[in-house]
């Protein structure tokens, strides 16, 4: 029992109170913001694996290789409490073992194999406790879902949704010219829910229809509230399958927004995702030439993710492409992805088009749009979804820079 006589305690309570508040925090952080576990089960992952190796790091190696074995140990049991499903258990795994293996590559010749072996064996541990949890994670995933999509209703009915906009910077007129509406959902228990999420419970519970009305409805009025203080600033929105289907519905929707709202149709455009173009083609036709007739315009989203819809394209009633990020993401690095970019635009002004690049993060990316004639462009380095008082004060912030 030796090496029990070199810890030193100080450093042992340290590490031992720090991860007993990370394990208090990490179910609460979880709940907070939910599209983020994986995160924190990474982060949960490499303090606990990096704090006994800043302790060994420190003390005899020759005497300590069984307080990896230890304390990894025990981390397999926080992992069933902590990580909410495999992935996260997955990921919880790989940053624990990133001290350990760091570790290990700068002391190989001081560690025993017995140390390693001991880790080793722990590590397995972790996985295999993981994959008796499945099980279990998918009983609480199905839970969730279920007490979600009763909760949906509800929020809808109490106005508990809420409508976020992310600006399209126009490169030519250097002015934000639209904001896409983005649905937002603050859960009382599960945090912020994905707009993805929202929209493929709206389609299974039948509330897609009144998730859409709401979204259509609220993205009129603040549109007109814009023009009302002099912003020349449109608003898209972005159609459902179930609402391209049932086209006479949706026309009766927006039709009842505009008139309540006062917004002139010309200020609304409606974006129908190039994946549901081609599954309902048909049905898109018809929808989009009713659309037309109302003079609004309408675009193609994440465009490029569905090859085959190309031939489609030169018989579809569209104003503008809206290139996917994938497109954008590493174009300045890559030049065959810049020929395929260049391409996509020449192409698309050639049909008469606009081009909205997607998934803009730097300037770079924004030079170089603007060597190729892009029309606009979107994404977190203009601004990411916002609230529309935030929105508001951005409009002011580039009208005073206009009026400068």
């Amino acid at each position: 029992m030796l090496f029990l006589g070199s810890l030193n305690p100080l450093i042992l309570l340290g590490w031992v109170a720090g991860f007993t508040l990370f394990e208090w925090l990490s179910p609460k952080l979880t709940l907070e913001i939910s599209n983020k576990r994986l995160l924190h089960s990474c982060a949960l992952g490499l303090f606990t694996g990096a704090a006994p190796v800043l302790t060994l790091s420190l003390l005899d190696v020759q005497q300590l290789f069984i307080i990896p074995l230890v304390i990894t140990a025990l981390s397999a049991c926080a992992s069933l409490l902590l990580a909410p499903d495999f992935r996260s258990i997955v990921g919880y795994t790989g940053a624990l073992a990133s001290p350990f293996a760091l570790f290990i590559g700068l002391h190989s010749e001081a560690i025993p194999l017995s140390w390693i072996a001991g880790w080793l064996v722990a590590l397995s541990a972790i996985g295999f406790a993981s994959k008796l949890r499945s099980p279990q994670a998918k009983a609480n995933d199905q839970s969730k879902q279920n007490q979600l999509e009763a909760d949906l209703k509800t929020a809808l009915d109490n106005n508990q949704l809420e409508v976020y906009y992310q600006p399209r910077y126009s490169l030519k007129q250097q002015q934000i010219t639209k904001a896409e509406a983005l649905i937002r959902w603050h859960h009382a228990d599960f945090g912020y829910i994905p707009a993805i999420h929202i929209i493929a419970l709206a389609e299974r519970t039948g509330l897609i229809h009144q998730l859409g009305e709401f979204v259509i409805q609220t993205a009129c009025r603040d549109a007109s509230r814009w023009q009302q203080l002099g912003f020349d600033t449109g608003v898209s929105v972005n159609l459902s399958t179930t609402q391209l289907i049932h086209s006479e519905r949706l026309i009766k929707q927006i039709k009842n927004s505009l008139n309540e709202t006062g917004l002139c149709t010309g200020s609304l455009e409606l974006e129908l995702t190039e994946s549901v173009l081609i599954e309902q083609f048909d049905d898109a036709m018809k929808t989009l030439q009713e659309i037309k007739k109302l003079g609004l315009e309408t675009s193609i989203d994440d465009f490029g993710t569905g090859y085959s819809s190309l031939c489609y394209l030169k018989n579809l009633s569209v104003d503008s492409l809206k290139v996917d990020r994938s497109f954008i993401r590493d174009v300045t690095e890559c030049s065959k992805g810049r020929a395929v970019l260049e391409s996509i635009i020449s192409m698309a002004h050639k049909l008469d088009l606009k081009v909205v690049a997607e998934g803009v993060e730097k300037q770079a990316t924004i030079d170089l749009l603007k060597e190729y004639s892009c029309d606009e462009v979107q994404g977190h380095f203009i601004s990411p979804p916002i609230p529309e008082g935030q929105l508001v004060r951005i409009l002011s912030d580039y009208q005073a820079t206009l009026s400068n």
